[in-house]
């Protein structure tokens, strides 16, 4: 009998079994790939997902092969700032969701899940998970309507909790008809692929009209190149994406461009049409879901490492009170769960957005708040009604073309 048997050993997975052995608890862990593996995801992390990291013991490792990034240079229609995370604010966010404001850091990572995926594993080897890769799990064991197992080709497997850590697809969210919730249109599509020689020191995130870039280093002396807009528009890039790629980063920034065509491209572009958001019910008799399994959001702000390391933490929390772990989790969620879906309309900007930017340009501490806010340090309700008071609203700006006709 597992005190816990976890389905899924990505990010959410592995470190849910590795807090929940380090607590003592004997726990499975199994997932159908084998690993080292790679999966689609934009493997950013804010200084709150480092944050975790560190106070697991894990981020120094990390640190070795992808480059610790300190700021971000933020930039939209043409108003640009760099703004880092201030300490101050993610202690708090960490000490108001989890108690304990320990081991925060200001450090932004991007690194790739072949690297992390495969350390977490082997942290929760060493704390003593039993891990079992290539056992895909084909059916859930229940006696009644309580869940009380996983069973698969070759194995069946009971404990006192089993843990859907298995994405946005995820089985054990469908075997025990977690009911969807609170779904949302707005989405984004996305093309992305990596490039050496790219010169750039940190990460870049810039808009114009509706199209963003994002250029970020990380592992292996590459940075991730990602284009992004409205998914109405996928079926059109999709057309013709490489040629559509490099028109969107030139539209939204002709240096970026300039700077990838003189990078090599070291893999094939990846792609994903539309990541629409919806929640799932969360916990149910004798099941839990974490990250992407319990709640899918647009790619947009990168959050979803970070949001899957803090369902990790509140879960290995709340092990014996799952509906505490539903509530805590649902609380911290939902303001940030309206900015990515605003965010992810890729509406234009309006006049006031730019005399707003402006203002946030023109003040450092506020700027640096932004990113504490784009990152889910700072709540987005606390930054919105703080921040605009103090924010002087500078000129009047118009924006810039939505940026479809560069496509055409």
């Amino acid at each position: 009998m597992w005190d816990a048997i976890i389905v899924g050993a990505r990010c959410a997975g592995s470190a849910t079994a590795l807090l929940l052995a380090r607590q003592g608890h004997k726990v499975l862990l199994l997932d159908r790939a084998s690993f080292p593996s790679d999966t689609l995801s934009t493997h950013f992390l804010w200084p709150r997902g480092c944050s975790y990291l560190n106070r697991w013991g894990v981020l120094d490792e990390v640190l070795v092969g992808a480059p610790g990034l300190s700021h971000v240079n933020f930039a939209r229609d043409g108003i640009a700032f760099a703004a880092r995370t201030p300490l101050k604010q993610v202690e708090r966010r960490l000490h108001a969701v989890h108690g304990d404001g320990t081991g925060a850091v200001t450090t932004h990572v991007s690194v790739r899940r072949t690297v992390l995926d495969q350390w977490l594993v082997e942290k929760a080897i060493a704390a003593g998970v039993e891990f079992r890769p290539g056992a895909a799990v084909k059916r859930l064991v229940f006696d009644g309507d309580r869940v009380v197992g996983a069973a698969g080709d070759g194995f069946e497997e009971r404990g006192r909790l089993v843990i859907g850590a298995d994405g946005r697809n995820s089985f054990v969210a469908k075997a025990v008809q977690a009911p969807v919730y609170d779904e949302r249109e707005n989405a984004t599509f996305a093309y992305w692929t990596y490039f050496s020689g790219l010169g750039l020191k940190e990460a870049v995130m810039e808009k114009r009209g509706r199209l963003c870039v994002v250029i970020v280093p990380t592992n292996f002396g590459a940075g991730m190149a990602l284009v992004f807009g409205p998914k109405a528009w996928y079926p059109q890039f999709r057309e013709h994406f490489q040629e559509n790629y490099m028109r969107a980063i030139a539209f939204v920034n002709p240096g970026l461009e300039e700077k990838v065509r003189a990078g090599h491209q070291e893999e094939r572009f990846y792609g994903v049409g539309d990541q629409r958001a919806f929640k799932r019910q969360c916990v149910g008799q004798g099941w839990l879901l974490v990250g992407d399994a319990a709640c899918i959001k647009d790619q947009c702000t990168a959050i979803g490492m970070t949001h899957a390391f803090r369902d990790a933490e509140l879960a290995a929390a709340c092990i014996g009170n799952l509906e505490d772990y539903a509530r805590r989790r649902e609380a911290d969620l939902a303001d940030y769960y309206e900015f990515v879906d605003r965010m992810a309309g890729m509406a234009l900007a309006t006049p006031d957005d730019m005399r707003f930017m402006r203002g946030v340009q023109a003040n450092p501490e506020l700027a640096d708040e932004f990113a504490a806010m784009y990152g889910d340090a700072l709540r987005v309700d606390e930054y919105i009604a703080e921040g605009r008071p103090r924010v002087p609203l500078l000129g009047d700006d118009v924006p810039s073309p939505d940026g479809l006709a560069c496509l055409l």
